[in-house]
């Protein structure tokens, strides 16, 4: 009788329960349910659809470009990465994925634009180093107003602004701040820093006196006229001896004086290249001349329309060319079109205002 009894009451509690007590038993398989907040993906190891009692499970969550993992959630905490789980019941497993805020804090240029300066002859771009940038600035640059453009990183903000008048008299700090909230500052020193370097020669030749020389003249001249059949073009080498202890060029003007003009030449473009092949003043003809590269440089001949007066050229790419040993000292050719009409400018052989480079740098 008590036997039936008890057997009675397992029964009872069996049905009670529905067999809760069966899942719990050595050998059960349990479920992995993972999802996903944002964009990303969760790989499992091994991949299984159930998983044996007491498995274990590794656990990668792999965010999409942009987007940065963050955490998990459900029956996992934490934002190990990959981490292991152990199966001992069913489980749900949120892998969440957050867009990431850019670090990047860097000042990309800082320059000093004609357009924003107008006591500057050429734009002058800063040497960035590290949390330091450097500025050197030709004679006579007046410091205590000077307008900066700045270029930063995507998703950043500055302070001080760009486009806003600072005295530089002293370094100026600029705060950089990333999309993250990280920050970094820079110091910037505009110093009136530059060096000069005479002409050593300098000649002009003319196409239709193939073999004149021209090395001892007071002028140079450049472009020429179709009409008169005759075209101009004209060579200066700089003395780069001053400049060997210096470690870095920042910026180079060449300065030429020019004292009159032919004709028409506000349309005439004038471009300036690098010469390539060695050269003497007092052999060059135009039958006889060294080869170039390409313009780095061109004008507009409207800047050329003012007579008995210098104007600044932006040689920094030049200077810095010889300086690096990119290319030998060779010089600068200036070149025209044959059209219209041709300027004219001293020579070394003048007795006053004659061609140099001023050359800004810092060691």
């Amino acid at each position: 009788m008590k036997k039936l009894v008890w057997f009675v009451i397992v029964l009872a509690v069996i049905a009670l329960t529905g067999c809760k007590w069966m899942e719990t038993l050595p050998g059960s398989d349990y479920s992995l349910s993972v999802n996903v907040t944002g964009s990303g993906t969760v790989s499992r190891e091994p991949d299984e659809t159930e998983y044996a009692e007491g498995s274990s499970v590794v656990l990668t969550a792999i965010p999409e470009a942009g987007w940065g993992f963050s955490g998990w959630q459900g029956d996992l905490t934490g934002a190990t990465n990959p981490v292991t789980l152990i199966m001992d019941s069913d489980r749900t497993v949120t892998a969440v994925f957050e867009v990431l805020l850019s670090s990047a804090k860097e000042i990309t240029s800082f320059i000093f634009e004609t357009a924003q300066n107008a006591n500057l002859p050429i734009d002058l771009e800063g040497a960035i180093e590290g949390s330091d940038v450097y500025i050197s600035l030709p004679a006579g640059t007046d410091v205590m107003a000077l307008v900066p453009t700045i270029t930063i990183s995507p998703a950043a903000t500055i302070d001080p602004l760009g486009g806003i008048a600072q005295d530089f008299t002293n370094p100026v700090n600029y705060t950089v701040t990333a999309e993250n909230g990280s920050t970094k500052v820079f110091s910037v020193s505009a110093e009136v820093f530059s060096a000069n370097c005479a002409a050593s020669e300098d000649a002009h030749v003319v196409s239709n006196e193939i073999s004149g020389n021209f090395g001892s003249t007071s002028s140079l001249y450049v472009g020429g006229t179709t009409m008169n059949g005759y075209t101009y073009r004209s060579y200066i080498k700089f003395d780069l001896a001053g400049l060997a202890a210096v470690s870095e060029i920042d910026n180079a003007i060449l300065w030429i004086y020019m004292i009159g003009q032919n004709g028409w030449i506000a349309d005439k473009d004038f471009r300036f290249a690098l010469v390539l092949s060695s050269w003497d003043e007092s052999t060059i003809t135009w039958g006889t001349q060294p080869t170039s590269g390409e313009p780095l440089v061109t004008i507009p001949g409207n800047q050329f329309q003012e007579a008995y007066i210098w104007h600044g050229i932006n040689a920094t790419a030049f200077v810095k060319a010889w300086h690096t040993g990119e290319s030998a000292n060779n010089g600068i050719l200036i070149e025209s079109d044959d059209n219209y009409g041709y300027p004219y400018f001293n020579s070394s052989e003048a007795t006053s205002f004659k061609p140099y480079l001023e050359v800004m740098y810092h060691n």
